[in-house]
């Protein structure tokens, strides 16, 4: 019998079965042989480098979902696409990931914890015939950025806002939260902390996201238009406009204004 070298990776507590296709495998989950291309790089085939056998059953190169853990999410918004199989869209296991996924968890742990505050500061409820808990409704309604500073998940509005926006180039440099924002000055609640600091978008009435060029504040829109932007709104607060959007006074755009503590400004404290 033809003996084919180990096409895994060293110290899996399971090897992966041959690929070659002429050797027999008792797994009946694969379905890739060694002449099949990785589904990741689709550049080299799965016999050319050291591969994984994820939790679902496929196979790729076990480098390639290593760089595809490493660089996370393709957009500005956090998003989570990046950790499931390119093949059939579950979530990858496998111990040789073990540690990068472990990250990754430390990450989604902390956004659905802000996004389960956010929803119940908000007030909303789950609506009926959505397909999943709480948690899950709050990562989807509302969008939440990582900041380039302090590395932790911020609050950016919701989650079609930022669909406006799309995936454009953007510079993870220019994604702050407002407590790291450059002259945030007072930035910390002495009753809620940094989580609801916000600052406005300089041009319109939405909570800002991003802080560029170390003096200004956009929402997403706003920032997909910078360089070209006018005030958007002459709004100045609910004394002149009870609809304001951001629901108390401030200056009239283009202004930079922060907001201060959200859960102070709702429970109509100073911040």
């Amino acid at each position: 019998r033809r003996v084919h070298g180990c096409g895994g990776v060293a110290g899996e507590a399971r090897c992966l079965p041959c690929l070659r296709s002429s050797c027999a495998t008792p797994d009946a989950r694969l379905t890739q042989e060694a002449d099949d291309y990785c589904t990741v790089c689709w550049t080299d085939h799965l016999g050319e480098a050291p591969c994984l056998q994820l939790g679902c059953g496929h196979v790729q190169h076990a480098s390639c979902l290593l760089q595809q853990l490493r660089a996370r999410w393709t957009g500005p918004a956090i998003s989570y696409a990046f950790l499931n199989c390119a093949l059939c869209k579950q979530r990858m296991t496998h111990e040789y990931l073990a540690e990068e996924l472990d990250a990754v968890g430390a990450v989604y742990a902390a956004h659905r914890a802000k996004a389960l505050m956010r929803l119940e500061f908000d007030g909303r409820k789950v609506p009926e015939g959505f397909a999943g808990d709480a948690g899950d409704y709050a990562m989807a309604l509302y969008s939440y950025y990582m900041c380039y500073q302090c590395r932790k998940p911020y609050f950016g509005g919701e989650a079609r806002c930022a669909a406006a926006m799309g995936n454009a180039n953007f510079n993870e440099r220019e994604l702050l939260c407002a407590s790291c924002s450059s002259g945030a000055g007072n930035s910390e609640c002495p009753k809620h902390g940094s989580e609801f600091i916000e600052y406005k978008c300089r041009f319109c009435c939405s909570i800002a996201v991003w802080f560029c060029f170390g003096t200004t504040h956009f929402c997403d829109p706003c920032h997909n238009e910078a360089g070209r932007n006018d005030a958007r709104t002459d709004c100045a607060g609910v004394s002149a406009n009870p609809e304001c959007a951001l629901g108390c006074d401030h200056p009239q755009a283009p202004a930079e204004f922060m907001l201060g503590c959200a859960m102070c400004r709702r429970a109509g404290g100073d911040f």
